[in-house]
């Protein structure tokens, strides 16, 4: 091992003939010395010495090497057709407990390396129809940026990079969302029947007009992170779980939250692995936990205090809620000018001056703040409706009341 990484060394810094001269090379010491002081330095060497391999595969990496040498060279002399084609290379992935993390984080970064200097390549040779696609998630960037400072490595992914967003305007809320035109069209194409309908026609045939307070298309992408997966993990639990429904009725997607939920949390744990220990992880998950669906910086610095004292992740607990905001486990609420950021919306993390910290709705159930049944009620079946109320006690923060649904005294 100790002589490929000394060739791949020397290979990487010498032309051609100088790599070819290592080929003459029959044994090397067992064990090198380096002595440095101020003044001077010398190189000892064992008189011990270790047989090299075979050349042909001591030289294995050199011909490689040599090869790629050569390639380079030829490739602006091809003839490209004028056929477009892409090149993707997806499922980069890692995690902060593997045990192989750094080794794949270097190979990440050699990805992100090679392909930035091939698309280089084919850009100076004018190849307009060819492109390498490499997909690599934010938090892998960020961890691979955190490995290899002063590499540059954004600055080659800015060359070539393109982020992808799943943001909408102001303009862009209901039936209008990108999301969930991109689901109503997907169901338009399959569907034989609703070839030729319009979006609102789709949704009326398909969907339940308003769940609970929210309109369907609200409570649909109101428990997403803005991307195409999260929907799709959720009709997929509803076709899951669908029995004799000729809809995703009501009751139905109610039905999923719980599973949809969990499985959320899950996408989320694997994105901070490839940064944060699962003990991490869990520490921040457990902090907001069956805490409060709203909360202040102060209330939650009481709560780790209280609760989590030794709890290296949650020391500073200000840098624990912009981790937590920046997966989109909260986001920050101002009633006072009815404003919600959220990280995957591109948001800024706020404090202060009004600002409060949500719940994710699409984790409410995961963290235990929200059930389908209560009393044997379903929870949308109650809430948004109005209800005539008797006080029967006041606290401080809530009061206690009486009312009836479906002749029912509650």
């Amino acid at each position: 091992d100790s002589f490929v990484e000394l060739v791949s060394r020397l290979s990487d810094i010498a032309d051609i003939k100088a790599s070819d001269d290592l080929r003459f090379i029959s044994d090397i010491p067992q064990k090198i010395t380096f002595n440095i002081t101020k003044e001077r330095w010398n190189i000892t060497v064992s008189d011990k010495r270790i047989p090299l391999p075979e050349e042909e595969d001591a030289l294995e990496l050199i011909q490689f090497n040599k090869a790629m040498k050569y390639a380079d060279k030829f490739f602006s002399s091809l003839t490209r057709t004028s056929i477009p084609y892409c090149i993707c290379v997806d499922e980069l992935e890692t995690s902060a407990s593997s045990r192989n993390y750094q080794r794949d984080l270097q190979m990440i970064h050699d990805w992100m390396e090679v392909v930035w200097q091939l698309n280089d390549v084919i850009k100076k040779c004018n190849y307009d129809k060819m492109k390498i696609i490499l997909s690599v998630r934010q938090e892998i960037i960020q961890a691979v940026e955190r490995l290899f400072v002063g590499d540059e490595v954004n600055k080659k992914r800015l060359s070539y990079g393109q982020k992808v967003e799943w943001k909408y305007t102001q303009n862009q809320i209901g039936i209008h969302t990108p999301l969930i035109q991109i689901l109503l069209k997907k169901i338009i194409i399959s569907s034989e029947e609703d070839r030729g309908k319009k979006y609102d026609e789709v949704l009326a045939k398909w969907f339940p007009l308003v769940i609970g307070d929210e309109d369907i298309c609200d409570f649909i992408y109101n428990r997403t992170w803005g991307k195409p997966r999260d929907v799709v993990r959720l009709l997929y639990l509803a076709v899951e779980n669908a029995q004799n429904q000729e809809m995703f009725d009501k009751y139905l997607l109610i039905s999923i939250l719980q599973e949809y939920s969990s499985d959320s949390r899950t996408e989320i744990e694997e994105e901070m692995s490839a940064i944060y220990s699962q003990k991490d992880i869990k520490d921040l998950f457990d902090s907001v936990y069956n805490f409060k669906d709203s909360f202040s910086t102060e209330e939650y610095e009481k709560h780790i205090r209280k609760d989590f004292q030794k709890h290296k992740i949650l020391e500073d607990t200000q840098n624990a809620l912009k981790i937590l905001y920046s997966y989109g486990i909260i986001g920050c609420k101002n009633d006072r000018i009815e404003k919600v950021n959220w990280a995957y919306q591109g948001d800024d993390f706020v404090e202060g001056n009004g600002w409060r910290y949500i719940i994710h709705p699409g984790l409410m159930q995961a963290l235990n703040y929200e059930v389908a049944q209560i009393q044997g009620v379903n929870y949308y079946d109650v809430k948004g409706r109005t209800y005539d109320c008797k006080i029967m006690k006041t606290w401080k923060k809530c009061v206690d009341v009486e009312f009836f649904h479906n002749e029912k005294r509650f």
